[in-house]
Protein backbone atom coordinates (compact mmCIF):
# COMPACT_ATOMS: atom_id res chain seq x y z
CA UNK A 1 0.00 0.00 0.00
CA UNK A 2 1.23 3.56 -0.72
CA UNK A 3 0.99 6.46 1.46
CA UNK A 4 1.41 10.24 1.15
CA UNK A 5 4.05 10.38 3.67
CA UNK A 6 6.45 8.92 6.40
CA UNK A 7 3.71 9.46 9.32
CA UNK A 8 1.03 7.85 7.01
CA UNK A 9 3.13 4.73 6.62
CA UNK A 10 3.64 4.79 10.67
CA UNK A 11 0.40 4.43 11.20
CA UNK A 12 -0.69 2.14 8.67
CA UNK A 13 1.96 -0.40 10.18
CA UNK A 14 0.66 0.15 13.72
CA UNK A 15 -2.82 -0.80 12.60
CA UNK A 16 -1.08 -3.73 10.94
CA UNK A 17 -0.32 -3.45 7.84
CA UNK A 18 2.96 -4.99 6.97
CA UNK A 19 3.20 -3.57 3.23
CA UNK A 20 3.31 0.14 3.48
CA UNK A 21 5.59 2.61 2.02
CA UNK A 22 5.77 6.22 1.16
CA UNK A 23 5.49 7.58 -2.60
CA UNK A 24 8.56 8.40 -3.37
CA UNK A 25 9.17 12.24 -3.99
CA UNK A 26 10.75 11.56 -7.15
CA UNK A 27 7.35 9.56 -8.08
CA UNK A 28 7.05 5.86 -9.02
CA UNK A 29 6.15 3.72 -11.94
CA UNK A 30 3.55 0.74 -11.93
CA UNK A 31 2.90 -0.92 -14.87
CA UNK A 32 2.40 1.12 -17.63
CA UNK A 33 1.76 3.82 -14.90
CA UNK A 34 3.74 6.91 -13.72
CA UNK A 35 2.62 8.54 -10.47
CA UNK A 36 4.18 10.97 -8.65
CA UNK A 37 2.58 13.44 -5.65
CA UNK A 38 1.63 16.69 -5.87
CA UNK A 39 0.95 20.18 -4.25
CA UNK A 40 -1.73 20.77 -1.72
CA UNK A 41 -2.96 22.50 0.74
CA UNK A 42 -5.63 21.32 3.19
CA UNK A 43 -7.40 24.30 3.94
CA UNK A 44 -7.74 28.13 3.46
CA UNK A 45 -5.03 29.54 6.15
CA UNK A 46 -2.34 28.95 7.86
CA UNK A 47 -3.57 27.62 11.16
CA UNK A 48 -6.50 25.12 9.52
CA UNK A 49 -3.58 23.90 6.97
CA UNK A 50 -1.36 23.38 9.84
CA UNK A 51 -3.78 21.48 11.92
CA UNK A 52 -4.84 19.27 8.50
CA UNK A 53 -1.23 18.27 8.17
CA UNK A 54 0.81 17.65 5.15
CA UNK A 55 -1.25 16.45 2.08
CA UNK A 56 -0.72 15.63 -1.45
CA UNK A 57 -2.79 15.53 -4.38
CA UNK A 58 -1.15 12.66 -7.06
CA UNK A 59 -0.66 12.79 -10.84
CA UNK A 60 -0.75 9.77 -13.01
CA UNK A 61 0.41 9.60 -16.68
CA UNK A 62 -0.02 6.28 -18.90
CA UNK A 63 0.24 6.28 -22.47
CA UNK A 64 -2.75 8.18 -23.59
CA UNK A 65 -4.49 10.10 -20.68
CA UNK A 66 -3.31 11.94 -17.48
CA UNK A 67 -5.38 11.92 -14.49
CA UNK A 68 -4.64 14.42 -11.84
CA UNK A 69 -6.39 14.17 -8.45
CA UNK A 70 -5.80 16.99 -6.45
CA UNK A 71 -6.86 15.26 -2.89
CA UNK A 72 -7.94 17.36 0.24
CA UNK A 73 -6.90 20.78 -0.80
CA UNK A 74 -8.38 24.48 -1.44
CA UNK A 75 -7.10 25.99 -4.77
CA UNK A 76 -4.15 27.74 -4.40
CA UNK A 77 -0.86 28.73 -6.35
CA UNK A 78 0.82 26.04 -6.16
CA UNK A 79 -2.09 23.71 -7.62
CA UNK A 80 -2.90 26.31 -10.11
CA UNK A 81 0.74 26.38 -11.45
CA UNK A 82 0.40 22.30 -11.11
CA UNK A 83 -2.67 22.60 -12.97
CA UNK A 84 -1.20 24.41 -15.74
CA UNK A 85 1.64 23.30 -16.44
CA UNK A 86 0.93 19.81 -16.95
CA UNK A 87 -2.79 20.08 -18.42
CA UNK A 88 -4.30 17.01 -17.47
CA UNK A 89 -6.91 15.43 -19.24
CA UNK A 90 -8.94 14.26 -15.93
CA UNK A 91 -9.31 15.99 -12.95
CA UNK A 92 -10.91 14.63 -10.03
CA UNK A 93 -12.04 17.23 -7.54
CA UNK A 94 -12.94 17.04 -3.75
CA UNK A 95 -15.32 20.17 -3.23
CA UNK A 96 -17.81 19.77 -1.37
CA UNK A 97 -16.32 22.81 0.56
CA UNK A 98 -15.54 20.92 3.73
CA UNK A 99 -15.41 23.64 6.45
CA UNK A 100 -14.55 23.77 9.95
CA UNK A 101 -15.26 26.80 12.45
CA UNK A 102 -12.28 27.85 11.96
CA UNK A 103 -12.36 27.29 7.62
CA UNK A 104 -12.44 26.17 4.62
CA UNK A 105 -10.35 22.60 4.19
CA UNK A 106 -10.57 21.72 0.73
CA UNK A 107 -12.16 22.96 -2.77
CA UNK A 108 -16.37 24.52 -2.99
CA UNK A 109 -17.78 26.06 -6.32
CA UNK A 110 -15.20 28.83 -7.14
CA UNK A 111 -12.21 26.47 -6.91
CA UNK A 112 -14.28 24.28 -9.45
CA UNK A 113 -14.58 27.45 -12.10
CA UNK A 114 -11.12 28.15 -11.55
CA UNK A 115 -10.04 24.91 -12.57
CA UNK A 116 -12.60 24.83 -15.53
CA UNK A 117 -11.06 27.79 -16.55
CA UNK A 118 -6.85 27.12 -16.58
CA UNK A 119 -8.17 23.73 -18.47
CA UNK A 120 -11.36 24.09 -20.47
CA UNK A 121 -10.74 20.69 -22.62
CA UNK A 122 -10.52 18.86 -19.51
CA UNK A 123 -12.82 16.84 -17.91
CA UNK A 124 -13.61 17.32 -14.30
CA UNK A 125 -15.03 15.28 -11.83
CA UNK A 126 -16.62 16.45 -8.62
CA UNK A 127 -15.77 14.46 -5.60
CA UNK A 128 -16.42 13.81 -2.10
CA UNK A 129 -19.93 14.93 -1.97
CA UNK A 130 -22.46 14.25 0.63
CA UNK A 131 -19.68 12.24 2.57
CA UNK A 132 -18.80 14.15 5.54
CA UNK A 133 -20.58 15.48 7.58
CA UNK A 134 -19.01 19.16 7.68
CA UNK A 135 -19.49 19.18 3.82
CA UNK A 136 -21.49 22.72 2.75
CA UNK A 137 -22.11 21.53 -0.75
CA UNK A 138 -24.07 18.84 -1.61
CA UNK A 139 -24.49 16.95 -5.35
CA UNK A 140 -27.40 19.20 -5.83
CA UNK A 141 -25.81 22.06 -5.08
CA UNK A 142 -22.69 21.24 -7.24
CA UNK A 143 -24.88 19.91 -10.16
CA UNK A 144 -26.99 23.73 -9.96
CA UNK A 145 -23.81 25.85 -10.13
CA UNK A 146 -22.43 23.94 -13.12
CA UNK A 147 -25.80 23.73 -15.20
CA UNK A 148 -26.26 27.70 -14.32
CA UNK A 149 -22.62 28.56 -15.23
CA UNK A 150 -22.51 26.47 -18.33
CA UNK A 151 -19.61 24.18 -17.17
CA UNK A 152 -20.38 21.46 -19.49
CA UNK A 153 -16.79 19.64 -18.85
CA UNK A 154 -18.02 18.80 -14.98
CA UNK A 155 -18.93 15.49 -14.20
CA UNK A 156 -21.25 14.97 -10.92
CA UNK A 157 -21.42 11.24 -10.18
CA UNK A 158 -23.32 9.81 -8.09
CA UNK A 159 -22.76 6.71 -5.53
CA UNK A 160 -21.20 3.42 -7.23
CA UNK A 161 -21.58 5.49 -10.31
CA UNK A 162 -18.33 4.53 -13.17
CA UNK A 163 -16.98 6.99 -15.70
CA UNK A 164 -15.23 5.85 -18.26
CA UNK A 165 -12.37 8.64 -19.41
Amino acid sequence: MYMQNAEDVLIAKNMGFTNASEVPDEGLRIGGMNICKTPAIHGDNVMVAQMMGEVHGYYITGEDKSLYIAGDTVMCDAVSEFITKTMPDVITLNCCEATLPIGRLIMNLDDIDSVCELVPDALVIATHLESVNHALLSRSDVRKYIDFNKLSQVIVPDDGEIISI
